[in-house]
């Protein structure tokens, strides 16, 4: 038995210092930690309560829970506090740690208090995201290779050669010593609001409250087109959408459809990213439009049909943004859909006229022309390279 385990280890590294003390083996060779404390908890955790009480103290699953409706939460966790190792619910629970990577990531500064405090280090949740560069507690710079020969830190629990978290598996140098992390405003609030996620502390990054952030977002793109992009990559001091994105370690068009349509982020860290950037960067920023604007955004092209500016005037009543309209009017309907704003174009094809709808779809039809000539243009070139 562990006599004593550090706040926000890993549940990995619990499990594996428990079996390498307890010398237990695993029932099965399974790699999800959920489906191995199932296994175990009966037996070798007591102290520590079920399994409910396992995950919430050591993964990053409050990070996730904490994205949840009150509800949605306490339904989940009712059916994980009755899980075997065979439940479809801990498919739901891997789902929700797939944020942590597998190497173990480490702080020098956390691994000589444990060294002091237990005896050996253990690997702690937070330091496991990989968007986490910096120790949220002593700020310092997190180690993923070894500085001496480059390999992954990865603790080996083996009974037969025991190398713990503080040395490296393949050379058996020890950890560095801590390096100062200097971040933009950007990371310290993601990574502040990740830390109080942990703890259950981020009521930011619930349903209710992301709801204000993306509906400002929205507002602030389709009324005034303002391009919120630039400012998020200017929040993390970055050069370009990619490597913002990259920061924050969401797709870059759940982020984009996020900002400009208002459209709920599918990832976890995505919803802190963006409530960061919000309760951060924008919610006090008072230079900043408020309310509806009192004209359209600027378009980028200029149309001189009469008929595409009583189309864009409805759909800037809808709220429709105008990106989505010039797709409209020039018939490139494959890019709506990237884009996830069909149902707002179907919505504001049904408040149009006749005539109005007749010259989407002439738009419609010319594009799909142009199309399917661009392929067969492309067909006869390659066949006569061939």
């Amino acid at each position: 038995m562990i006599p004593s385990v550090p706040t926000g280890c890993t549940l990995a590294a619990l499990l594996n210092a428990s079996e390498y003390l307890g010398n237990l083996p695993l029932k099965t060779a399974s790699k999800c930690v959920v489906r191995r404390a199932t296994e175990l908890v009966d037996v070798n955790f007591t102290v520590f309560g079920g399994i409910v009480e396992l995950v919430s103290k050591y993964s990053t699953m409050p990070a996730a829970l904490a994205t949840l409706s009150d509800a949605a939460r306490n339904e989940f966790l009712h059916e994980l506090s009755r899980a075997t190792p065979q439940s479809e619910v801990l498919k739901k629970a891997s789902f929700m740690l797939r944020m942590e990577e597998r190497s173990a990531t480490r702080c020098s500064m956390c691994v000589a208090e444990d060294l002091g405090a237990h005896g050996f280090a253990f690997a702690r949740s937070i330091h496991q995201i990989p968007t986490i560069k910096a120790c949220p507690i002593h700020l310092c710079l997190l180690e993923s290779r070894c500085g001496q020969c480059s390999t992954d830190l990865e603790p080996d629990w083996s009974p037969h050669r025991r190398k713990m978290h503080n040395v490296c598996r393949k050379c058996g140098a020890r950890a560095e010593v801590a390096i100062p992390y200097i971040s933009s405003e950007g990371y310290q609030a993601y990574a502040d609001l990740l830390y109080r996620g942990m703890r259950g502390e981020a009521p930011e990054v619930k349903p209710d409250q992301l709801k204000v952030a993306l509906e400002r977002f929205s507002d602030l793109t389709i009324e005034h087109g303002l391009d919120l992009r630039r400012n998020l990559m200017n929040f993390w001091r970055v050069e370009s959408w990619i490597e913002t994105c990259a920061c924050i370690g969401a797709p870059s068009d759940e982020l984009y459809k996020s900002l400009v349509f208002g459209i709920e982020p599918d990832t976890v860290l995505g919803a802190y990213g963006l409530a960061s950037f919000f309760h951060s960067c924008i919610q006090n920023d008072l230079t900043l439009p408020t309310g509806p604007s009192t004209h359209l955004p600027k378009w980028w092209f200029a149309s001189n049909h009469l008929i595409d500016e009583d189309i864009r005037e409805r759909a800037h009543e809808a709220g429709l943004p105008m990106k989505v309209v010039l797709k409209m009017l020039k018939g490139n309907w494959p890019s709506i859909r990237i884009a996830g704003a069909m149902k707002k174009v179907r919505d504001l094809l049904g408040t149009l006229g006749q005539r109005e709808r007749e010259h989407i779809r002439r738009a419609r039809l010319m594009h799909t022309r142009k199309v399917r000539e661009k392929r067969r243009i492309r067909a006869r070139q390659l066949k006569l390279v061939r």
